[in-house]
């Protein structure tokens, strides 16, 4: 009896990390690249990614050399960082609504950490611009057009600070047709004042990996993963126990690690 219990309260906290991390992940997923870190890397060391960072070049000439217009092939060393949340719960509390609740705030602080290593990449000292500085009282249809003109992508998401967002369609005026429109209350970890962003896909790239070993020195009663879809990275779960306090414990982990891309691809939006 007490191993179904154990086993019903770790798939109800894989439910709940899993549909929370879900939400809070829907805008990223659509406009960053993610990649599994290779089988063969270790996840605490830096990520080494070659990829395209410019195209051939066309040539117009009456007798054009086949030889020549490979594209150019830029190395990025990306560092990976440990993302873990781990909460607990005395061994004689019911395993109920209250685990619920502390299975939920596990979740949600983890995707507060996870948005925040997110967000560290965009920065001007990174190569990404600033398409308005404006505080959230006066942030009117010209600066959301700024916005909309900075990248010129059909795939291109605002996502924007709550204040920010909650203008984005009063009856003076109607937000241009984003692809996607996003409220996010996150923000640290970017750009000093960022509370708002317009990307397209492509603007910056996200390794991920498990962590190759469970809670140290714990007893692990159990551990799985579980897929985010709309990010596209794999979380660890795992619940444990400590037998010096007779805690159950439960945690997420994740190594992620993040670079700029293609920073034409997203601005900045500030607050003055």
């Amino acid at each position: 009896m007490a191993n179904d219990t154990t086993g019903l309260a770790f798939e109800n906290f894989i439910q709940r990390s899993s549909t929370i991390l879900t939400k809070v992940a829907a805008p990223w997923g659509k406009l960053i690249r993610t990649m599994p870190l290779d089988k063969n890397k270790t996840p605490g060391q830096p990520a080494k990614l070659f990829y395209v960072s410019e195209g051939p070049t066309a040539q117009t000439s009456a007798n054009p050399d086949w030889k020549d217009g490979s594209c150019g092939i830029t190395p990025v060393s990306i560092p990976m960082k440990a993302v873990v949340t781990t909460v607990g719960v005395d061994v004689d509390l019911n395993l109920g609504l209250t685990t619920q609740m502390l299975f939920e705030a596990c979740a949600r602080a983890q995707s507060v950490a996870i948005q925040e290593q997110i967000l560290s990449v965009f920065k001007t000292a990174n190569g990404y611009a600033t398409a308005a500085t404006v505080t959230a009282p006066n942030f009117g249809s010209q600066d959301f057009d700024k916005m909309f003109v900075s990248v010129p992508s059909p795939e291109r998401a605002i996502i924007l600070a709550p204040e920010y967002f909650a203008k984005v369609r009063p009856l003076s005026w109607f937000a241009p047709n984003f692809d996607s429109v996003y409220e996010q209350s996150t923000w640290t970890g970017g750009e000093t004042h960022l509370v708002g962003l317009t990307a397209a896909p492509g603007c910056a790239i996200l390794v991920y990996a498990k962590p190759e070993i469970s809670p140290i020195g714990q007893s692990v009663i159990r551990s799985s993963s579980f897929n985010v879809p709309q990010l596209g990275i794999d979380v660890s779960a795992s619940f444990y126990f400590l037998p010096a306090t007779r805690e159950m414990r439960f945690a997420l982990s994740v190594y992620i690690g993040i670079a700029p891309a293609d920073t034409t691809a997203a601005t900045l939006l500030l607050s003055s």
